[in-house]
This record gives C-alpha cells, sequence and structure tokens, in this order.
C-alpha cells in the first residue's frame, strides 16, 4: 500500500496538470523604452534596431521616449517593468 501511493501521485502529477498550458511568447509588441529626448543619436538607433526586430520576430516594437534626469527616468521605467521579456531598455553605456 505504502508503494501504491507515491506512484499515484506520480500519475496525477504528470497527467493532471494538462489544463495550465504555457501562453506563446510573441503575443503582444514589444516595448523598447530610450531614456533620452526623441530624434537624437541613441532615439535613431533605438528605431533603426526596433525595425529589425519587428522584422525578424514579426511582432512590433513600440519605441518609448522618457527622457530626463540625466537618463534615471527612462531606466528606472525598464528596471521596475514586469520581467516578462516585453519590455527592453536602449540607452548609451554613459547613461547607465
Amino acid at each position: 500500500m505504502h508503494r501504491l501511493i507515491p506512484a499515484l501521485l506520480l500519475i496525477v502529477g504528470c497527467f493532471g496538470g494538462g489544463a495550465a498550458q504555457a501562453q506563446p511568447y510573441l503575443d503582444r509588441p514589444i516595448r523598447m523604452i530610450v531614456p533620452t529626448p526623441a530624434g537624437g543619436p541613441i532615439d535613431t538607433m533605438a528605431r533603426l534596431l526596433g525595425n529589425a526586430i519587428a522584422a525578424q520576430l514579426g511582432q512590433p516594437v513600440v519605441i518609448d521616449n522618457r527622457g530626463g534626469a540625466g537618463n534615471t527616468l527612462g531606466s528606472c521605467d525598464a528596471a521596475h517593468a514586469e520581467a516578462d521579456g516585453y519590455t527592453l531598455l536602449f540607452s548609451s553605456a554613459s547613461g547607465l
């Protein structure tokens, strides 16, 4: 009897959890935070990279300029974003 209980738990664990399935990763647009004002060189490079990522992955990339406080505002937004892989930070090394 004691050997039967672990076997039953293993079977239920393997086959009983079929209702919860993982969602596909790329099911919404990717947000790229740029902590500089729009129109600068960092913004231009981010937009070029965003276009390349969008073409490669088939999902739009939204550029979100959050300039101010020496790149701190945008960097903080990116640091506090949900860790789901849909938020990227594009900044210069001096801004980090």
